[in-house]
């Protein structure tokens, strides 16, 4: 179990991408300004299994009241509403669920002792105390017959306002809710991998060559200090502006030519994919 809690732990450290040393903490009716654009992830998918119920955890996109987007382990099957990326905060101490269909966190949202005390909606746009959890791993239960590389995992709050400490839970009808007190079956899940290649890459040694390499902190995350607050652009930068400057700078005044390798620091993991369908179409490789 150590060899995989070991793995999972380098994992998330890889995929995590989002810097929160200076990012404010996120309320729970901040809603991104350019939601209908969020390309979604091209990263790991991953279905949440309810031990409990054996069923997926879906995000409800047709809910016509005003918890759209909760989270409830109804499914028996995967599709685009039961996929999500894993994603940690800057220590990889927590683990964060991003819907794919959505594009957004999974959020525990606490602000009143009603329906929504608690509730998980995949609503949350940046890594706030409300999206983050402490993950408790085990062994994936026999009788679920879940896949190789399959994680049992339990979600503990660690929300800053006085919820820390609350379990997700499998309530009643199936909604996700951050309110237990006491892990029990029902906070049991499984994280099963998806949509995984079907057969691993080879690990051989490639010839040597000469690569041009680009680098850029963008500062263009959810840091307030970021020149992207500044004009032209004010607020915080949409994938379009991303991808304007991205394009300005690919071709060196040095070396000419499209880079072969590019680093990005300090970038909006939601606009990732657009910025990849840019530099595909711009230097016309796949």
């Amino acid at each position: 179990m150590r060899r995989t809690l070991s793995f999972l732990t380098a994992l998330l450290a890889l995929i995590a991408g989002v810097s929160l040393a200076s990012a404010p903490v996120a309320s729970a009716t901040d809603v991104s300004a350019d939601a209908a654009d969020v390309a979604k992830s091209a990263g790991q998918k991953w279905a949440l299994r309810s031990v409990l119920t054996g069923r997926y955890v879906s995000v409800e996109l047709n809910d016509t009241d005003q918890y759209e987007w909760r989270m409830k382990a109804r499914s028996e099957k995967v599709g685009s509403w039961e996929k999500f990326t894993l994603h940690t905060n800057h220590a990889g101490t927590t683990m964060s669920l991003r819907s794919l269909v959505t594009g957004f966190f999974a959020t525990a949202e606490y602000e009143d002792a009603g329906d929504r005390n608690g509730m998980l909606r995949a609503r949350g746009y940046r890594l706030g105390s409300w999206q983050q959890f402490t993950a408790h791993y085990s062994t994936p239960p026999a009788f679920l017959n879940s896949p190789a590389g399959s994680v049992g995992v339990s979600f503990e709050s660690v929300d800053e306002s006085g919820y820390a400490g609350r379990w997700v839970a499998v309530t009643g009808d199936g909604t996700l809710r951050a309110m237990t007190l006491t892990p029990g079956e029902e906070t049991r899940f499984v994280l099963e991998p998806v949509d995984a290649p079907a057969e691993a890459p080879y690990a051989g040694s490639a010839p040597a060559s000469s690569l041009n390499v680009m680098t850029w902190n963008v500062c263009a995350n959810a840091n307030k200090n970021c020149g992207w607050n500044q004009s032209p652009y004010q607020g915080e930068a949409g994938y379009q502006e991303l991808n304007d400057a991205i394009r300005e700078r690919l071709v060196s005044s040095v070396i000419g030519g499209y880079p072969d390798v590019i680093f990005f620091q300090e970038f909006c993991e939601k606009h990732a994919k657009r910025a990849e369908e840019m530099l595909e179409a711009q230097t016309g490789r796949g």
